[in-house]
């Protein structure tokens, strides 16, 4: 069961204030037609397809479509109702292509064999099918040229049924926003605790447990609050505990970076991203339930750039993040 959205309704007012109620409506409906089709015969289907990815249900698509709503802010009366429409589509497809397999899945024809079946190959979808595959595409993979910057594939415009597309805007937004579904929602305790993950996936799952997202857009900011829950029957970490411990870490680490890599690069291709200018991290590390005072600040990275100096890790930004340290402090630690 889908409950209306927010950022549909308002795609959904934009669009009869563009065209008046009974083409705004009509084209609302193409939309919710395609999105119960999604939800009824293909999001549910993924999981079979790919056990031991993350979630990639109709939960997923929810979050992602919250977060261009998020992201956008007031901003979103900049787009009329036939853009909205568009970004709408594009969130509703980029992953349809996991139904074939998470390799290649934001492929063109993966993408394209789910969308005929929904608009039944329709000669009126074409141009239509033509530009939501293509902005779905650029939310992950390579390149024409084989670089990971997907955007520049894409024009600044382009246009369905007579009406120009911000179709470069759509992808940027549908990216970061992407970016940003993350958390305890994609994934399954249960199934990290009785070991029903692939391994090359577990990481992933472990991150999504102790991750929260905040689009701050008034502060100008992305929030990651990470909470990490660990355990202690006696005065020492097993040396299991503590390998988990650094891995989780390490890969929290590089998921940020590569959370702040994505904010810089999207408002680079759209200035609807350009408030965000940093990305604030929060670490809380847990010790049989009682939070631990490690004396950990706050860490901003910003769009500052110093020249000459490469891109530096999160312990750098911060000594006291170095894995090692935080680990002798919770090894000192009385809880």
């Amino acid at each position: 069961m889908w409950n209306e959205l927010s950022i549909e309704e308002k795609m959904k007012a934009a669009l009869v204030q563009q065209f008046g109620k009974d083409k705004g409506n009509k084209y609302y409906v193409q939309y919710a037609t395609a999105r119960d089709y999604l939800v009824d015969e293909i999001f549910p289907q993924i999981r079979g397809v790919e056990p031991s990815l993350s979630e990639h249900d109709a939960t997923h698509i929810q979050n992602v479509l919250g977060n261009a709503e998020f992201l956008l802010g007031d901003d979103i009366e900049k787009l009329d109702g036939i853009n909205l429409y568009c970004l709408c589509l594009v969130i509703l497809f980029h992953d349809v292509g996991n139904i074939h397999g998470r390799k290649n899945h934001n492929k063109f024809n993966k993408i394209a064999t789910v969308y005929d079946e929904v608009r039944k190959r329709d000669a009126k979808y074409n141009h239509e099918r033509n530009v939501v595959i293509r902005a779905a595409q650029a939310h992950s993979g390579k390149s024409s040229s084989g670089s990971n910057d997907t955007l520049k594939d894409l024009p600044p415009t382009d246009h369905i049924y007579g009406h120009t597309i911000k179709l470069r805007d759509i992808a940027s937004i549908l990216r970061f926003a992407d970016e940003l579904a993350e958390g305890p929602q994609r994934t399954s305790e249960f199934m990290q605790a009785h070991h029903k993950y692939d391994p090359k996936s577990l990481p992933f799952h472990k991150y999504a447990s102790i991750t929260n997202i905040h689009i701050d857009r008034p502060n100008e900011r992305i929030t990651l609050t990470y909470h990490i829950y660990l355990d202690r029957k006696t005065k020492k970490f097993t040396t299991k505990t503590e390998k988990e411990f650094k891995e989780l870490l390490s890969f929290t680490y590089k998921r940020i970076l590569k959370l702040d890599q994505e904010r810089k690069y999207t408002k680079h291709y759209s200035d609807f991203l350009s408030p965000f200018k940093k990305t604030s991290v929060k670490l809380n590390i847990y010790i049989n339930g009682e939070l631990q005072e490690l004396e950990l600040n706050e860490i901003n990275l910003t769009d500052i750039v110093v020249p000459g100096e490469d891109c530096k890790d999160i312990f750098e930004l911060d000594s006291a993040y170095k894995v090692e340290n935080i680990l002798e402090s919770l090894k000192n630690s009385k809880s």
